[in-house]
């Protein structure tokens, strides 16, 4: 029972988080965001702090991974950041608290900046 009790209070925190993470979007409602298929250059990383990630993720095997979904405006600003699906919770605070500061040269369609939803996975590197 001691086992199954600490599975399902892992299973609640994981969704509680996964729930509660998602930055109000900085852009005015007139901007929309593109797919990042339909754009001509994906948007690419300028600033982003390295995640500080718990030392318990060392010991994972397979390395744990998030998917996360950016928002990113033409002046390549995060304009909201969603985390998709995550392999460890221990992943979801450092990736988001990296993720939500960065800057990107913003994607690029018919040789314009435009602002892109994108998804990238993240993996723990050793």
């Amino acid at each position: 029972m001691n086992t199954f009790r600490k599975i399902q209070s892992s299973l609640l925190a994981a969704i509680v988080v996964a729930l509660s993470l998602s930055i109000v979007p900085t852009v005015t409602a007139a901007e929309n965001y593109i797919d990042s298929a339909q754009v001509d250059k994906l948007p690419t990383p300028k600033k982003i702090s390295k995640p500080d990630y718990p030392s318990s993720l060392k010991k994972k095997n397979p390395p744990p991974t998030i998917t996360i979904r950016l928002e990113i405006n033409k002046d390549g600003k995060v304009g909201s950041l969603t985390v998709v699906r995550f392999t460890d919770v221990d992943m979801v605070d450092p990736v988001y608290a990296a993720y939500e500061t960065a800057t990107f040269n913003p994607a690029i369609k018919d040789g314009q900046p435009v602002a892109c939803r994108w998804e990238t996975v993240i993996t723990y590197a050793r």
